[in-house]
Protein backbone atom coordinates (compact mmCIF):
# COMPACT_ATOMS: atom_id res chain seq x y z
CA UNK A 1 0.00 0.00 0.00
CA UNK A 2 1.57 3.67 -1.16
CA UNK A 3 0.45 6.25 1.20
CA UNK A 4 -0.42 9.84 -0.19
CA UNK A 5 2.52 12.18 0.19
CA UNK A 6 2.08 13.93 3.40
CA UNK A 7 4.20 16.48 5.74
CA UNK A 8 5.03 14.51 8.68
CA UNK A 9 5.63 17.09 12.08
CA UNK A 10 8.45 14.62 14.28
CA UNK A 11 8.02 15.73 17.90
CA UNK A 12 11.40 16.83 19.49
CA UNK A 13 12.55 18.29 16.14
CA UNK A 14 11.22 21.33 16.19
CA UNK A 15 10.47 22.60 13.01
CA UNK A 16 12.31 20.49 11.07
CA UNK A 17 10.74 18.73 8.57
CA UNK A 18 12.31 15.19 6.94
CA UNK A 19 14.38 15.74 3.87
CA UNK A 20 16.51 13.55 1.85
CA UNK A 21 18.80 15.06 -0.86
CA UNK A 22 20.28 14.00 -3.81
CA UNK A 23 23.64 15.41 -5.10
CA UNK A 24 26.20 13.09 -7.63
CA UNK A 25 28.11 12.40 -4.67
CA UNK A 26 25.63 10.36 -2.83
CA UNK A 27 22.19 10.86 -1.06
CA UNK A 28 21.67 12.70 2.36
CA UNK A 29 19.16 12.34 5.28
CA UNK A 30 18.07 14.33 7.83
CA UNK A 31 17.49 13.17 11.55
CA UNK A 32 13.49 13.55 10.96
CA UNK A 33 13.65 11.20 7.77
CA UNK A 34 16.22 8.73 9.61
CA UNK A 35 13.10 8.77 12.32
CA UNK A 36 10.60 7.92 9.52
CA UNK A 37 12.28 4.87 8.75
CA UNK A 38 12.75 3.80 12.30
CA UNK A 39 16.70 4.58 12.28
CA UNK A 40 17.75 1.18 11.08
CA UNK A 41 21.39 0.45 11.48
CA UNK A 42 21.33 -0.44 7.66
CA UNK A 43 18.47 -0.38 4.59
CA UNK A 44 17.75 -1.58 1.29
CA UNK A 45 17.52 -0.10 -1.43
CA UNK A 46 15.03 -0.57 -4.01
CA UNK A 47 14.20 1.42 -7.19
CA UNK A 48 10.79 0.85 -8.85
CA UNK A 49 12.18 2.51 -12.06
CA UNK A 50 8.93 2.96 -14.39
CA UNK A 51 7.79 5.66 -11.42
CA UNK A 52 10.69 7.06 -10.70
CA UNK A 53 10.87 6.44 -7.31
CA UNK A 54 13.81 4.85 -4.62
CA UNK A 55 12.44 2.85 -1.53
CA UNK A 56 14.80 2.82 1.51
CA UNK A 57 13.48 -0.28 3.57
CA UNK A 58 14.68 -0.73 7.23
CA UNK A 59 16.56 -3.89 7.68
CA UNK A 60 18.77 -5.56 10.15
CA UNK A 61 22.30 -5.82 10.91
CA UNK A 62 22.51 -9.09 9.26
CA UNK A 63 21.05 -8.59 6.00
CA UNK A 64 23.95 -8.76 3.42
CA UNK A 65 22.24 -6.68 0.69
CA UNK A 66 21.39 -3.36 3.59
CA UNK A 67 23.71 -0.61 3.57
CA UNK A 68 24.73 1.01 6.54
CA UNK A 69 22.33 3.85 7.54
CA UNK A 70 21.75 4.87 10.82
CA UNK A 71 25.77 4.25 11.96
CA UNK A 72 26.83 6.53 9.73
CA UNK A 73 24.94 9.79 11.48
CA UNK A 74 27.22 12.83 11.55
CA UNK A 75 25.71 16.49 12.65
CA UNK A 76 22.45 15.21 12.33
CA UNK A 77 23.29 14.14 8.85
CA UNK A 78 22.96 10.52 7.55
CA UNK A 79 25.14 10.71 4.19
CA UNK A 80 25.13 7.33 1.78
CA UNK A 81 27.91 9.23 0.60
CA UNK A 82 28.75 6.72 -2.85
CA UNK A 83 28.63 7.85 -6.73
CA UNK A 84 27.96 4.27 -7.47
CA UNK A 85 25.08 4.75 -5.52
CA UNK A 86 24.26 7.58 -7.73
CA UNK A 87 25.15 6.35 -10.68
CA UNK A 88 22.90 2.94 -10.13
CA UNK A 89 19.98 4.82 -9.46
CA UNK A 90 20.77 7.29 -12.76
CA UNK A 91 21.15 3.80 -14.45
CA UNK A 92 18.03 2.20 -13.89
CA UNK A 93 15.65 5.02 -13.90
CA UNK A 94 15.70 6.06 -17.70
CA UNK A 95 15.49 9.72 -18.48
CA UNK A 96 16.42 10.32 -14.92
CA UNK A 97 20.13 12.69 -14.45
CA UNK A 98 21.52 13.43 -11.17
CA UNK A 99 21.04 16.68 -9.99
CA UNK A 100 24.75 18.84 -10.32
CA UNK A 101 24.07 20.16 -7.43
CA UNK A 102 22.20 18.89 -3.99
CA UNK A 103 18.31 18.80 -4.79
CA UNK A 104 15.34 18.09 -2.16
CA UNK A 105 12.55 15.19 -3.46
CA UNK A 106 9.55 14.66 -2.02
CA UNK A 107 9.37 11.98 0.52
CA UNK A 108 6.59 9.82 2.02
CA UNK A 109 6.67 7.05 4.47
CA UNK A 110 4.89 3.62 4.29
CA UNK A 111 5.66 0.25 4.72
CA UNK A 112 7.04 -2.64 2.68
CA UNK A 113 6.72 -6.23 3.94
CA UNK A 114 6.09 -5.34 7.27
CA UNK A 115 8.86 -2.81 7.51
CA UNK A 116 9.11 0.62 7.66
CA UNK A 117 10.12 2.40 4.12
CA UNK A 118 10.66 5.78 2.63
CA UNK A 119 9.74 6.64 -0.59
CA UNK A 120 11.99 9.25 -2.79
CA UNK A 121 9.71 10.52 -5.49
CA UNK A 122 12.75 11.80 -8.33
CA UNK A 123 9.56 12.99 -10.11
CA UNK A 124 8.59 15.57 -7.35
CA UNK A 125 12.21 18.18 -6.72
CA UNK A 126 11.43 20.51 -4.04
CA UNK A 127 11.98 24.08 -4.29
Amino acid sequence: MIVPKEIVYTPGTGMKSPIVSVAPHGLSFNAPAAELLGNPEKVLVKIWPEEWKVVFVATDNNDPKGLKFYGSMRDSMIRLASRNLTKFIEYNIEGFTIPEKATRFGIFPTTLDNRKALILDLNDPVM
